[in-house]
């Protein structure tokens, strides 16, 4: 994801000083704490913060954003994922170095994030949800902050994606910046929020809060409708620029006007047809006579065999599409053969249980409303 380039006199490593001595590092906070949006979801396969968006983990997207913008380490505060998370990122090159803190109890996001700085140097303190996919200048946001001389800035967007709405409806997008003096009055015991507890208590006392516009829309997992469009929107920009594959037989793209991000050992079979962006993963192939509609993403090892349509879906690993199946604005999670002939339009499918040892790949259909009318779970940490 591109980040714009920022004057050049916006640094976001400098205090205002131009003496090297004064100088000190931004550090960045990760909050990756992660709560199951219900008891047969998608996070029972696999947690949120690493579920795959646009074939990388959802987590990946703010620690590319937090590099791009000049952040060298970043802090990962989980509550026992640390394992799980390392794993997911090993394969995902440009992020920063990266350190795991552990919230033994649940210390709530301004809890965690004031614990974990305690253990580290500099300031001020990039703060991020994992579930955040950032879509503004960081170099900007630290800039404006820091000449502000405010305790603390709030990025902040419209409530809905269109801007319309009455006045006052802006909402916090899950990215905040904090002086070391505003997390040092956290309290050292107790569940302590961000928004409800750590920024009413530096207004009472008198301290500057700021608001800062996001200058495109940042969007959101926070249930499994949001991660669908989530996905469909990082494959759109993952895809920006992208030719169409090409024919191995003739030479022309096999799919003309088609977008799309292939890894280097997936293959497009001639009379395979690809329409709009598509993201397609490691090993895995589209069959002839078989036809994907973006914005999709595709994991690895999957094939969609001849005559199976897959339509603007998240597809993870190691899936077969059979013979004439229909997946429309679907979830399929990984290790799933979806039968010949099967429809499925706005639905989540998944094994018949969680998976133990070797995966099932005999699966079910969640209920639409998993899509449709899903509450949010808890905020993540």
């Amino acid at each position: 994801m591109s980040i714009p380039s920022p004057p050049s006199n916006l640094d976001p490593h400098h205090v205002g000083d131009d003496d090297a001595r004064d100088r000190t590092r931004v550090a960045a906070i990760v909050l990756a704490g992660s709560h199951a949006w219900r008891r047969q979801s998608i996070e029972s396969f696999l947690p949120r913060p690493v579920l795959p968006v646009g074939n990388q983990p959802l987590i990946a997207h703010p620690l590319l954003w937090l590099a791009a913008g000049g952040v060298d380490h970043a802090i990962i505060c989980t509550n026992g994922l640390s394992g799980v998370i390392r794993q997911h990122l090993a394969t995902v090159t440009d992020l920063p170095a990266l350190t795991y803190f552990e919230d033994e109890t649940p210390r709530g996001p301004a809890g965690s994030a004031a614990d974990a700085m305690s253990r580290t140097d500099g300031g001020p303190f990039v703060i991020i949800e994992h579930s955040t996919i950032p879509e503004l200048d960081l170099r900007r946001l630290v800039a404006e902050h820091r000449a502000s001389g405010a305790a603390a800035t709030i990025v902040v967007q419209p409530r809905n994606l269109d801007g319309r709405g009455p006045f006052g409806t802006a909402v916090p997008v899950g990215i905040y910046v904090f002086e070391r003096r505003a997390l040092a009055s956290v309290p050292n015991l107790g569940y302590q929020d961000i928004k409800e507890m750590l920024l009413r208590r530096l207004h009472l006392a008198g301290e500057q809060i700021r608001i800062h516009p996001a200058e495109s829309w940042c969007y959101r997992v926070i249930d499994a409708r949001s991660y669908l469009n989530v996905n469909h929107a990082v494959v759109d920009r993952a895809c920006a620029g992208q030719v169409a594959a090409e024919d191995p037989t003739t030479g022309l793209p096999s799919s003309p006007g088609a977008s799309i991000s292939a890894h280097s050992t997936s293959r497009i079979e001639p009379g395979a047809l690809v329409i709009g962006p598509l993201v397609l993963g490691a090993h895995s192939v589209l069959k002839a006579d078989s036809v994907v509609i973006g914005p999709t993403a595709i994991g690895r090892q999957t094939t969609v065999h001849r005559g199976a349509v897959v339509s603007r879906s998240v597809v993870w690993d190691r899936c077969d599409i059979l013979d004439g199946a229909f997946v429309n604005q679907s979830v399929v999670v990984s290790d799933i053969s979806v039968p010949a002939g099967t429809r499925l339009t706005e639905s989540v499918r998944v094994p018949s249980a969680p998976p133990k040892g070797d995966p099932s790949r005999d699966s079910v259909t969640m209920d639409q409303s998993e899509l449709a009318r899903e509450e949010p779970g808890p905020a993540p940490e």
